[in-house]
């Protein structure tokens, strides 16, 4: 990422502009002094979410990055003042040149929002695709007697995010009359590129990364037809990756960011999840999560994020209509433990994944290779051949029998059910599954409620709560764990019976061989 880009996003985010030409207006964040003005960007991560920078963050060592964001505010300052310098050529009616770039406005088509007279977007005449190029660069170009009839001549359009089309705009009709619909979202640029064979296929170390990955290979089956629904569709559930440090997630992930395109990745983080600001839900594909937390309160705002209406809350506006969104998600931690899914959950897919890290398979040389699919995408622009072929290898394969609704349910999915149970149902379970209680006392709840407040210690439910959760809860969706005696009616004194299978499926979803609780 050059210091010029770093430079303009700075200028765009918090609206810099010129005090003199030593000094640039830092009042958006109300920093006291460039320094405070540096640490805040540094310390609040903000900036760096929502221009898409996080990887660059990252990847940027904590001593170098305050001075990568000094050096960009110097080349701010300088674009400022060079902007402030045409303006006023421009506005003496002579050839100015914004940025030292030519710009004819004739080379452009000037949209206009309906909804908002203020909003505009630049397209090229040819070809005709949207230009990441501010209207007012344009305006600056002009002598000031033209600008206003330059206005005037945009097209007036609605806007409108349609991701499932590769059209810039369209003509619709309302009530008889025509008027231009401009498509907003930018197509991954990969979408325009062929290739390297027909039909199209996986790069060997694509492929191999792959394998890595996801070892399972109807598991990895599962993720290529969630790849395909994140390009043409909305996945229903949230591709949760749940593995060790190093295992390829965020090289996985970083494959996904190049496949959708920079303009329709976001960051998002824990803290969003649980706060009311969730613009970033809007215009958008991917949406991901990194060290995911879930508690009782994002495990139900995520299942409500899959939902295709959401009410968008900006900050500083009201809630408007809720809009269609277009978002697949992503989710990644290390630890079972942070994670928490009910044993009926339809909305999170936690796939099996490497246990074994990827410098213990890959060379370093194909390392680098695969973490600079991501890296050379934000830094040059850069779009590898490997992410070409492997997109339209995903696109060609389809989905084969998977639904953009069907979720994954391996050991994954119920090994991390079972670390989600308080830990009195885990005792319950683990004192069943030891064995060593036979006949009397030893079969009633209450024994075993009372054995776990004296072994552990800690909260315990009501009886009839417990009833209810030996009931209904399904062990690796297949079994309840135990089944009540005849006396069950008598509340902390019912007689429980394990399943006859309890064994066995608890072995299969790998919790009989985790038992820590010796009786």
């Amino acid at each position: 990422m050059s210091t010029e880009e770093i430079a303009t996003k700075l200028i765009e985010y918090f609206d810099l502009e010129r005090v003199s030409d030593k000094k640039i207006s830092m009042y958006k964040k109300g920093s006291t002094s460039r320094k405070s003005f540096i640490e805040d960007i540094v310390e609040s991560k903000d900036f760096f979410k929502e221009t898409g920078l996080v990887d660059f963050a990252m990847s940027t060592t904590t001593s170098e990055l305050p001075k990568v964001i000094d050096r960009a505010l110097d080349r701010a300052r300088y674009l400022i003042k060079e902007a402030y310098k045409q303006s006023q050529k421009a506005d003496q009616g002579e050839s100015a040149s914004f940025l030292a770039k030519d710009i004819n406005p004739d080379d452009f088509i000037l949209f206009a929002d309906k909804k908002n007279m203020d909003n505009y977007l630049v397209y090229s005449r040819e070809p005709f695709e949207k230009v990441d190029l501010d209207y007012r660069y344009i305006l600056k170009n002009m002598h000031k007697d033209d600008r206003d009839d330059y206005l005037r001549s945009a097209t007036l359009s609605t806007f409108s995010y349609e991701p499932y089309s590769l059209e810039s705009s369209r003509i619709s009709v309302d009530s008889c009359i025509p008027y231009t619909i401009v498509n907003t979202y930018t197509p991954p640029e990969w979408r325009k590129l062929e290739p390297s064979t027909e039909p199209p296929e996986v790069p060997d170390l694509m492929r191999r990364f792959f394998e890595h990955l996801f070892p399972n290979p109807e598991c990895r089956e599962y993720v290529y037809s969630w790849i395909y629904y994140m390009l043409v569709d909305k996945n229903q559930t949230i591709l949760l990756l749940n593995g060790p440090k190093g295992a390829g997630k965020n090289f996985f992930v970083g494959i996904l960011h190049v496949l959708v395109g920079r303009k329709n990745y976001k960051d998002v983080g824990v803290e969003s999840l649980t706060n009311n600001f969730n613009s970033s839900f809007a215009a958008s594909r991917l949406q991901f999560i990194d060290e995911l937390s879930i508690t009782g309160k994002v495990h139900q705002n995520l299942k409500k994020y899959m939902n295709d209406m959401q009410a968008i809350e900006r900050k500083g506006q009201d809630v408007g209509d809720p809009e269609r969104t277009y978002n697949s998600w992503v989710a990644a931690s290390n630890d079972r433990k942070d994670v928490y899914i009910e044993w009926d959950d339809r909305r999170f897919s936690p796939v099996e994944i490497a246990q074994v890290k990827t410098d213990k398979v890959f060379t370093r040389e194909e390392g680098d290779t695969i973490a600079n699919y991501l890296k050379k995408y934000l830094t040059d622009g850069e779009i590898s051949q490997d992410v070409v072929d492997f997109g339209h290898w995903i696109l060609n394969r389809g989905p084969k029998d998977v639904a953009n609704d069907d979720h994954w349910e391996g050991e994954s999915f119920h090994s991390i059910v079972y670390t989600s149970l308080t830990a009195h149902k885990q005792f319950i379970i683990e004192t069943l599954l030891a064995g060593n209680r036979q006949g009397g006392d030893n079969h009633k709840l209450s024994k075993i409620t009372s054995d776990f407040k004296k072994l552990v210690g800690g909260a315990v439910h009501k009886p009839a709560t417990l009833k209810r959760w030996l009931e209904t809860f399904r062990l690796g969706g297949e079994i309840p764990i135990a089944t009540l005696g005849s006396d069950s009616t008598q509340g902390k004194s019912a007689e429980i019976v394990a399943h006859p299978r309890l064994r066995e499926v608890a072995s299969k979803i790998g919790i009989y061989e985790e038992l820590e609780i010796e009786l």
